[in-house]
């Protein structure tokens, strides 16, 4: 579980943008990241755009692209009150490292050995592929109906693929 404090009101105003490298699963990073803030008329937006890729990660034959997006839309109603809307689209496609066994490690003298990879055609193919894309749209109320009681409620709804290739 996880808990994510995303309601655009509740964002400073700001505008960035990052672009990171690594050596992990991906080796790039790059996001745009924009705020208005609570505005004098109650209102606030946040938006977002990320990309994380690697033609090949840390472990040979994974490759990694990964994007995402999101939108969020506030209203303050009142002093106490609030409604928000957040969309998000994360859409994945990575190759996956196989588990490793320290027989397996001996006989290769490599700690990062991947069996699921190999050539096809000349080509550098990785046999187990995930490849996801699920967009979700969260729309919640909040009333500070006191100061030591809040009501907070949502709905949220998501609907996507997710799959896993293996030859």
């Amino acid at each position: 579980a996880q808990w994510i404090q995303f309601e655009p009101q509740n964002s400073r105003k700001e505008f960035s943008i990052n672009y990171a490298l690594s050596n992990r699963n991906y080796s790039n990073r790059i996001g745009l990241h924009y705020a208005t803030g609570l505005t004098i008329s109650g209102w606030s937006f946040v938006a977002g755009l990320n990309r994380r890729w690697a033609q090949e990660g840390f472990i040979e034959g994974t490759s990694y692209d990964a994007k995402g997006f999101y939108l969020g839309i506030g209203k303050s109603i009142s002093n106490c009150q609030s409604i928000s809307l957040i969309i998000i689209k994360a859409p994945v496609n990575r190759g996956k490292s196989s588990p490793g066994t320290k027989e397996v490690y001996d006989l290769n003298s490599d700690h990062y050995y991947n069996s699921y990879w190999g050539f096809q055609e000349g080509k550098k193919r990785n046999s187990r592929q995930v490849v996801s894309n699920i967009p979700m749209a969260l729309l919640n109320y909040s009333w500070n109906i006191r100061d030591n009681i809040k009501l907070q409620a949502g709905l949220m709804g998501l609907s996507g693929k997710y799959s896993n290739t293996r030859i």
